[in-house]
C-alpha cells in the first residue's frame, strides 16, 4: 500500500474528547485507511463508544495504563504490521483541519521530488482553542532551540524534534528505529524518538501552517509535580544514553535552574515540586524507569497499575490531572 495512510491515537478515559477528534478524522478531505486507537485501560465508556459510533476503528486496549510511550509504541507497531506507508500520530485531543493529510501528504511529495528522498516526519503548526498559534517545531544541538523565522504558508522547514500532535511519519521507521522508549512512560519520549530519526539521515520537516486544534485537555496553568519527575529522569536518561558531556551540562544547569525558580517564586506545591526533581535525577543516574508515579485517578474511578518499575521500585502517589498529551519539558 504506497500511499496508506493509519491514523493512530492514544486515549485515556477521555470518552467525550475522543468522540469528537474521531469525527473530525471522518470529515478529512482525504480519508485515512485505518484508524487503531490505543486505548490505555480507560474505566470509562471508551469501549462501549467505540463499538457503537465507530466499528470500522480498530480498538487496541491495553490491560493497564501504559503511558503516552507506552501507547505510541504500541499503536505504531500495530499500524507498521498493517502495511501502512505512513502513519499519523495523534492525542485524543488534537483535531485535524478537513485538508491536513492533503497538505502534510503534498509536503512529503514535495521533499522526495527535491531530495530523492522521503522526509522521516512532518508535522505543522497547531492552533489552539483561543485562537492562538504553536509552532512546536525546535532545533537541538546538544540542547533545544528555537529554529529561525519562517513565514506562515510558506515552504516546509527542517527541525530536529516535534510533538507527535498531527505528526506524520514513515512507516518504515518502526522497522529501522523502533518505537518511542515504553519505559519512559511520560515526558522526553517524543524528542527521543525524533532525534533517533534524524540519525538516519532522513529529515524532519515542520510545514509553517496550523494543521490540527489542540486542545490540551488534560493541562492546567501549573503542571502536577509528578510531571517534574518525568520530565527530569527521562532528560536525564536519553542525555546518559548518547554519552554526550554538553547535554549533561544542559540537563544539570536546566534542573538547577528549575528547582530553583520553584523555590523562590512561590509556586504552589514547592517543597513537592523540587522533591520530585530531585528524586526524578536520583532514579535516571540509576537506571530507574517505567511508571514509578502513576497519574491520579478520574473521579470515581479506582487507579489502575502500570508497568512496574525497572527496578522493582513501587510506585508513589502524586497529584494532579492526567494528561494524555506529551511534551519534552
Amino acid at each position: 500500500m504506497p500511499h496508506s495512510v493509519c491514523a493512530v491515537l492514544v486515549t485515556h478515559n477521555r470518552e467525550a474528547i475522543l468522540r469528537s477528534t474521531l469525527e473530525a478524522i471522518a470529515a478529512l478531505d482525504r480519508p485515512v485507511d485505518e484508524v487503531v486507537v490505543v486505548d490505555n485501560a480507560s474505566g470509562d465508556g471508551t469501549p462501549a463508544m467505540l463499538a457503537a459510533h465507530f466499528p470500522k476503528v480498530r480498538h487496541l486496549r491495553l490491560p493497564v495504563n501504559t503511558g503516552p510511550a507506552g501507547g505510541y509504541a504500541a499503536g505504531m507497531r500495530a499500524a507498521a504490521e498493517g502495511g501502512h506507508a505512513w502513519l499519523w500520530l495523534f492525542n485524543d485531543d488534537d483535531r485535524p483541519d478537513p485538508d491536513a493529510l492533503d497538505v502534510l501528504l503534498e509536503a512529503a511529495a514535495e521533499e522526495e521530488r527535491n531530495s530523492g528522498g522521503r522526509p522521516a516526519m512532518l508535522g505543522s503548526w497547531q492552533r489552539e482553542p483561543g485562537g492562538g498559534v504553536q509552532r512546536p517545531g525546535l532545533l537541538w544541538k546538544h540542547r533545544h532551540r528555537t529554529p529561525p523565522p519562517v513565514v506562515e504558508g510558506g515552504p516546509a522547514y527542517p527541525v530536529d524534534l516535534m510533538v507527535f500532535a498531527g505528526a506524520l511519519m514513515d512507516a518504515s521507521l518502526v522497522a529501522q528505529i523502533g518505537v518511542p522508549r515504553e519505559e519512559y512512560f511520560i515526558m522526553w519520549e517524543e524528542m527521543e524518538y525524533c532525534l533517533r530519526a534524524r540519525r538516519t539521515g532522513r529529515r524532519l520537516l515542520m510545514v509553517p501552517r496550523p494543521l490540527t486544534e489542540s486542545l490540551h485537555a488534560g493541562s492546567g496553568p501549573s503542571a502536577p509535580p509528578w510531571r517534574e519527575y518525568y520530565q527530569t529522569r527521562n532528560q536525564l536518561a536519553m542525555t546518559l544514553e548518547h554519552r554526550s558531556l554538553p547535554e549533561l551540562w544542559f540537563w544539570g544547569v536546566r534542573t538547577v535552574k528549575f528547582c530553583t525558580a520553584t523555590a523562590l517564586r512561590g509556586r504552589d506545591r514547592r517543597r513537592q515540586r523540587v522533591a520530585l526533581r530531585l528524586r526524578g535525577a536520583w532514579h535516571g543516574l540509576r537506571g530507574v524507569t517505567g511508571m514509578t508515579l502513576p497519574p491520579p485517578a478520574s473521579p470515581g474511578q479506582a487507579a489502575r497499575p502500570g508497568p512496574a518499575p525497572a527496578n522493582g521500585s513501587g510506585p508513589a502517589p502524586a497529584g494532579g490531572p492526567a494528561p494524555a498529551g506529551t511534551e519534552g519539558g
